[in-house]
């Protein structure tokens, strides 16, 4: 996947989307079909397929996103013509940092070794949305590596408060001893 692809048509879609006032429902529908697409890895095989025809592919597209706004079932149109479904998961990323740029929202990961409550990432969103001066939106990944704690990248601004992190320290500062 080209990334500077994947950027131009997240700024299309999301020029037209915003123009149109549908910017919520076209995000919606590129997390569906991205979801249809990991939930089904052979689609991806298919939309590449040099034997299966460009009018079979649009037919598969267009049940793909029979629910979705017209607005983005037309982008998908777009992009199962030209070939470019396999950007798709690119998209989705370009697409979701231009609303939040739009919307003020920094957007971020938060690891940790065991699953978090709603509550706690909540709870981590609005202390670091007051120290950043901005809404912070944070998505769960979980880290085995981390022994205990959590690791927050926010846009490449990492907070590192893990156990792993702190050992890491130790250790560091134990060498510069001897």
């Amino acid at each position: 996947m080209d990334s500077n692809t994947a950027k131009r048509y997240a700024e299309a879609l999301y020029s037209l989307a915003k123009d149109e006032d549908k910017i919520d429902s076209c995000y919606t529908g590129l997390v569906n079909l991205e979801r249809i697409f990991t939930d089904n890895p052979d689609l991806g095989k298919i939309f590449s397929h040099v034997k299966i025809s460009l009018t079979e592919k649009m037919e598969l597209m267009e049940k793909c996103c029979e629910n979705e706004d017209d607005l983005f079932k037309k982008f998908a149109g777009v992009l199962t013509e030209n070939s470019r479904t396999d950007c798709l998961e690119g998209i989705v990323k370009e697409y979701r940092e231009l609303m939040n740029f739009d919307r003020n929202i920094i957007s971020g990961i938060v690891y940790s070794p065991y699953e978090l409550t709603k509550e706690e990432i909540e709870k981590i969103e609005k202390a670091l949305s007051k120290k950043e001066g901005k809404e912070v939106s944070l998505d769960l990944k979980i880290d085995k590596t981390l022994i205990s704690g959590i690791k927050v990248d926010l846009q490449g601004k990492i907070i590192d408060g893990s156990m792993k992190n702190n050992i890491e320290n130790l250790r560091n500062a134990l060498k510069e001893v001897n």
